[in-house]
């Protein structure tokens, strides 16, 4: 709801009956006669803006001539965000809310419903989601989110959600031993995170000599050419396809 008063001067104040002398105020806006105040809720942007003529009386009954006047009526400002992308538990997530209409700028967001993922906060200034998820039981989250423009109204609530994944991790278990000479092959696997997962890594220790590791397939091959050293030890990590990448894993 908001309001405003006309004004009025010359002749002999003070001054009243307010009349619309032409045209129309919008839908829900009244005229108070005794003030000169506008006031109420838009009902409507259609039409907008809505053009109107005003006369007043001063206290000798004077009447003015019309003033032409014009009230422009936005459409309810809307949280305009409808779809947001997925997190993973530890990995940094970020998003901007938007919203329309309405009389910018926005402010005031507000989670009206539900909850966002633990970890992750909503900015109430603009909107932005941010944080580190650090958990994925419960996922999806659903939660609804209201904005306030700078006329001071509020959106209707918006359903969002946000698909939190658990933490990629390389899960394979030992990959098995080899014997100098002969064809080795063994596959690693991933699980959790954002499939598919790429940028296999040895990240600590050595593959035994001969052996090495396809980086797009996990996949370690080769022909060992020596058994000094063994039973090999060393680590891998993989990234997952939102670019997350796992803690190291070991293996002898």
């Amino acid at each position: 709801s908001r309001c405003h008063a006309l004004a009025a001067s010359g002749g002999t104040p003070a001054y009243g009956t307010w009349i619309v002398s032409a045209g129309g105020l919008p839908p829900g806006l009244t005229l108070n006669a005794g003030t000169g105040v506008i006031g109420g809720t838009p009902g409507t942007a259609a039409g907008s803006p809505f053009n109107f003529s005003v006369t007043v009386k001063d206290a000798a009954s004077a009447t003015s001539a019309a003033q032409a006047l014009s009230i422009a009526v936005s459409p309810q400002v809307t949280v305009a965000t409808g779809a947001l992308g997925g997190g993973e538990v530890g990995a940094v997530y970020s998003a901007t809310l938007a919203a329309s209409n309405g009389i910018p700028p926005y402010n005031t967001w507000t989670v009206s419903a539900g909850s966002l993922p633990p970890g992750l906060t909503l900015n109430r200034a603009n909107g932005s989601l941010s944080g580190t998820p650090t958990n994925a039981a419960g996922s999806p989250f659903g939660f609804s989110v209201t904005v306030k423009d700078a006329g001071g109204a509020t959106s209707l609530p918006q359903a969002l959600s946000i698909a939190i994944a658990s933490q990629v991790v390389v899960t394979a278990a030992s990959p098995g031993s080899g014997e100098v000479g002969a064809a080795y092959s063994a596959t690693l696997v991933a699980s959790g995170g954002i499939a598919p997962y790429n940028n296999w890594t040895v990240s600590g220790g050595s593959l035994a000599q001969g052996l090495t590791l396809n980086a797009g397939t996990g996949a370690i091959g080769g022909t060992p050419t020596t058994a000094v050293g063994s039973p090999f030890s060393f680590s891998v990590t993989v990234r997952d396809a939102a670019g997350n990448t796992s803690s190291g894993h070991s293996f002898s």
